[in-house]
């Protein structure tokens, strides 16, 4: 259900408001119970599957909704980075535990990550 509903948000919402909601949640995550962040990141993956558009980003949101409902405290990661051919592409992946556990699809390395996600959503109106 997350993925659906992050999926409609991002046509609906602008980004940055989008982020700074799932930023503030990730943020009031209370103890770790239930559901390991790898077995929600491969659940998330796997819905995606069936929801159109269901990118990176929209993947990476849904995850880190999920994991602060559960108390796992993450860090999502937005990156830009050229393919083969030199186009510009854009990359979200998500960190639990200093441990890349969505968006991991073995070119990670070539995506320079942008600033301190965080710190630039929070200077944001």
């Amino acid at each position: 259900m997350a993925v659906w509903v992050l999926r409609l948000a991002l046509w609906l919402l602008p980004t940055p408001t989008l982020l700074r909601v799932v930023a503030r949640r990730a943020e009031r995550s209370g103890g770790r119970v239930g559901t390991l962040p790898k077995h929600l990141a491969w659940a998330v993956a796997r819905v995606s599957r069936h929801v159109p558009h269901a990118s990176c980003l929209t993947q990476a949101l849904a995850l880190q909704l999920l994991l602060a409902r559960r108390g796992w405290s993450s860090r999502l990661h937005l990156g830009m980075g050229r393919d083969a051919a030199g186009t510009w592409q854009a990359h979200a992946w998500v960190e639990c535990d200093g441990q890349v556990i969505l968006g991991e699809n073995g070119e990670l390395g070539r995506f320079q990550p942008f600033p301190d996600l965080h710190q630039a959503l929070s200077r944001l109106p």
